[in-house]
């Protein structure tokens, strides 16, 4: 008995490591339809959803909607793949707000790991207006902007971070592909902050530590406010963009291992020692 006791607790414990690791983890497993002003279910938020942010970050309508109809195929290590249900934006300028439990300071020393999936649907018209993913916030100097997603009038990935305007970079976006989207922020008490963000599809292998070199590069400086909570958005005419198992940590780790492998394995454990508790009562 005790022989089988050990791994499960050295699992449960490696598993409460990572968590810890793990500011929020949104997998959007609401009901279908409008999403609207729905209490917030994910972990690290709180309130309800929303669609309008004070400094003019998030505005416009209330929601998107919530869908269960994307088959995803996830990058090589990335398993589970995700089931269940998923955000999707369109239908006019629809965005959504979610606060999180606690701010994130941007004039502290950290770092930190964001992860979500990211896909332009053909009815999404690939080449029309903005839809980004991000962090968004409620400072009135409005200078903590953090998205990435796709570029207004182009089919290109773009990042707009700190002041500056969106940068639209050299990585294209092809209609249903499923894009894990993995991001690293730095934030310097004493200079200038950067946003790195690296893109994976089917055709790739996740790797176990973080990337040597990324796929684009921002610098700015950020205002000496907060990142208020996590947020989605789009301009009109953008139709069809979905996103899904949105995380945010301090570990690279933790926002590529997905959470559910932890259980799956502690709950086959247990089930082992199940059955080799009944074999010994008989």
């Amino acid at each position: 008995m005790k022989k089988l006791l050990l791994p499960i607790l050295a699992l449960t414990a490696a598993g409460s490591i990572a968590n810890a690791s793990l500011i929020v983890n949104e997998h959007f497993n609401y009901s279908t339809g409008g999403l609207g002003t729905t209490a917030v279910t994910g972990t690290g938020l709180t309130g309800n959803w929303g669609g309008s942010v004070t400094a003019g970050v998030i505005s416009g309508t209330a929601g998107g909607a919530i869908t269960n109809s994307w088959s995803y195929t996830p990058p090589t290590n990335y398993a589970p793949a995700p089931t269940f249900n998923q955000y999707r934006t369109g239908n006019g300028t629809q965005n959504s707000f979610a606060a999180f439990s606690s701010n994130i300071s941007t004039s502290a020393d950290a770092t930190y790991y964001m992860s979500y999936f990211f896909r332009v649907g053909t009815t999404g018209n690939v080449t029309s207006s903005y839809a980004q993913v991000g962090l968004a916030n409620t400072n009135a100097s409005n200078l903590d902007y953090l998205w990435i997603g796709k570029g207004s009038t182009t089919s290109v990935f773009s990042v707009k971070f700190g002041s500056d305007s969106s940068e639209l970079t050299t990585t294209g976006i092809t209609a249903d592909t499923d894009y894990f989207v993995t991001a690293k922020l730095s934030i310097s008490s004493a200079g200038n902050d950067s946003l790195a963000f690296k893109l994976y599809t089917s055709a790739d292998t996740l790797p176990v530590a973080e990337p040597v070199t990324w796929d684009y590069t921002a610098s700015a400086e950020l205002g000496a406010g907060s990142f208020t909570g996590i947020g989605f958005r789009n301009g009109s005419g953008q139709t069809d963009i979905r996103s899904d198992e949105f995380r945010l940590g301090t570990t690279w780790a933790a926002v590529t291992v997905p959470e559910p492998t932890t259980w799956a394995l502690l709950a086959g454990s247990l089930t082992t020692l199940m059955i080799f508790r009944r074999r010994r009562a008989a």
